[in-house]
């Protein structure tokens, strides 16, 4: 009896849908019996709702013999690639009193969601070719033919590298089209603009086809401050509806000394004296020259056998400085100072001095 209940079309095959928006099918429904059909029950299969699969609220609850109704069955893919899933309906008959006959009518439900992707590469990643035969995953370039792309991750850095005072370096990037439809690239910009740039921000906005890639240069301008590192992002923007901005971190080190170290030193509590150690580390392009190493505020701070000045720490190398905390203040506070050719490192000491 529940062939009573004819569905058209069947399957229900919304074909290539943009993500992010909907696409409606209608579902006939018909009464090909001689008796009422009752309809208590439309449902979803559980994968199909979390693919996009959507019913109407209102829904038909019986049909006369001959009688129809449609259904609009609406589709919202959240992602790209295959949507499948299962509409089922429960049938009711009544032959003749106190006799119930249940049915159930499944269509099957297919979409593809098609989308605008973007993809970010080094200048020396492998060229793209081809358009995309399923859905990425988002770190993934697509496959082609005697290379496998799925551990080769996606462009997080630009790394400039040494940069002279004063001097400015260009490195590039490439934005690739890897999606079902054609990728707007609406904006690439750079900050803090003192420091970073794009120099052509007149390319965009620019539209890539599937498969088609364009490189996009980032330049930098290193201030007059030697040793100093520089950090930014670039930005770009596209019509990606899974991921219109996309972040790249940006950064550089203009060359010449510096010097690094933890900003203070806990002694902690304890019983006079109290002893503790930081390590400095040349950390810049160039050598660090320490000329002046010395102690300021309360007097019960000391040095306990300072080096050899001017002392040289080549790039990498390391300088440890032990400091010594003998009452008879309590709470002491001071700073220590570490001057060398080109900066300043101030050292915040404190202790908890308990007898």
């Amino acid at each position: 009896m529940a062939r009573a209940l004819e569905v058209t079309p069947t399957p229900l095959d919304f074909g290539p849908v943009r993500v992010g928006t909907e696409s409606d099918i209608s579902l006939e429904l018909r009464n090909a019996g001689d008796i009422v059909v009752e309809l208590p029950t439309f449902s979803l299969q559980e994968s199909v709702a979390a693919s996009g699969f959507e019913l109407p609220s209102a829904l038909p609850s019986r049909l006369q013999p001959g009688e129809s109704a449609t259904v609009r069955v609406t589709c919202r893919p959240r992602r790209r690639g295959e949507h499948t899933g299962t509409i089922v309906i429960e049938t009711v008959v009544r032959p003749r009193p106190r006799r119930e006959l249940h049915g159930r009518v499944e269509i099957p439900a297919t979409a593809t969601g098609v989308a605008p992707s973007v993809f970010l590469a080094a200048p020396t990643f492998p060229p793209l070719t081809g358009r995309l035969p399923r859905p990425p995953i988002l770190t993934d370039l697509p496959p082609r033919p005697g290379l496998d792309l799925r551990d080769l991750t996606e462009l997080q850095l630009i790394d400039f590298g040494p940069v002279a005072p004063r001097h400015s370096l260009e490195r590039a990037f490439r934005i690739r089209s890897v999606g079902d439809l054609p990728v707007r690239v609406a904006e690439v910009s750079a900050a803090p603009t003192d420091l970073f740039g794009v120099p052509d921000p007149g390319t965009f906005p620019r539209q890539l086809a599937p498969g088609q890639e364009m490189t996009v240069a980032v330049n930098v301008a290193a201030p007059s401050t030697d040793g100093r590192l520089l950090h930014g992002v670039v930005t770009v923007v596209t019509d990606d509806p899974q991921r219109p901005e996309l972040i790249l971190d940006v950064r550089a080190e203009v060359v010449g000394p510096r010097l690094v170290a933890d900003e203070g030193i806990d002694f902690g509590a304890g019983a006079s004296p109290l002893a503790a150690s930081l390590t400095f580390t040349s950390a810049g392009t160039l050598p660090v020259v320490v000329t002046n190493i010395s102690l300021r505020d309360d007097p019960p701070f000391a040095l306990a056998g300072p080096p050899v000045l001017p002392l040289t720490i080549d790039p990498g190398g390391t300088m440890t400085l032990t400091v010594v905390c003998a009452g008879p203040v309590s709470q002491p506070r001071g700073q220590l100072l570490v001057e060398w050719r080109g900066g300043a490192n101030y050292i915040h000491l404190s202790a908890d001095i308990t007898s």
